[in-house]
């Protein structure tokens, strides 16, 4: 995938925002986490789980502030309890999208799911709800249709709030790479777990 479409990030486009019929359909593709890419290693920690920025900061920040002057779009990360490899599986990656295009109250952007965790960015759909309350209704939205226990999420996640476009294009840069730092794809295009719900611009 080379990127979101246009660059635009912020507020809803013309025609965003829940439709008839679901999220944007998937596009056509064989590829099936490790089983489909030979030789590929992901980077392993000491305590089994891979490696990567999911906790840059060992204390998440939480109650994320409105901007008056501008979009609030934000950046987050989402893991899984005890950073278990649950989530690159076509069965999740097609609920997930499901899940975020049926909960509208913030918009979901961008997105890249690796085994353990989740980047993505979201924009806020002027309806008022707090950020935090929306990822814990997604998540427990997720929960309800995927059944199985022991697959769960860890409580808090790791937010940020995007100043603009160019602070956007870094980081959405840096995590589109992310399966290639990894060792499981040789380009981002590559890694079928990433896409986006929404279309957004800044203006």
């Amino acid at each position: 995938m080379a990127g979101p479409a246009g660059s635009g990030a912020g507020r809803p486009a013309a025609g965003g925002g829940r439709g008839g019929g679901g999220p944007p359909p998937l596009p056509e593709r064989s590829a099936h986490f490790i089983e489909d890419f030979p030789g590929k290693k992901p980077i392993i920690g000491d305590n089994g789980t891979m490696k990567d920025d999911c906790a840059i900061r060992k204390h998440p920040a939480h109650g994320v502030l409105f901007a008056d002057d501008r979009p609030t779009v934000i950046f987050d990360t989402v893991c899984t309890k005890d950073r278990r490899p649950w989530l690159a599986s076509d069965e999740v990656h097609v609920l997930l999208r499901e899940v975020w295009w049926n909960a509208a109250a913030w918009l979901m952007g961008p997105y890249v799911i690796m085994p353990d965790h989740i980047h993505f960015f979201a924009v806020a759909a002027e309806t008022g709800i707090e950020y935090d309350n929306w990822v814990t209704y997604w998540k427990s939205q997720f929960s309800k249709g995927h059944k199985n226990r022991e697959h769960r999420w860890l409580t808090d996640h790791w937010a940020t709030r995007i100043r603009g476009p160019v602070s956007f294009e870094a980081k959405w840069e840096y995590i589109r790479r992310n399966p290639v730092r990894h060792g499981l794809a040789d380009t981002p295009e590559e890694w079928p777990f990433q896409g986006k719900i929404h279309e957004w611009r800044w203006d």
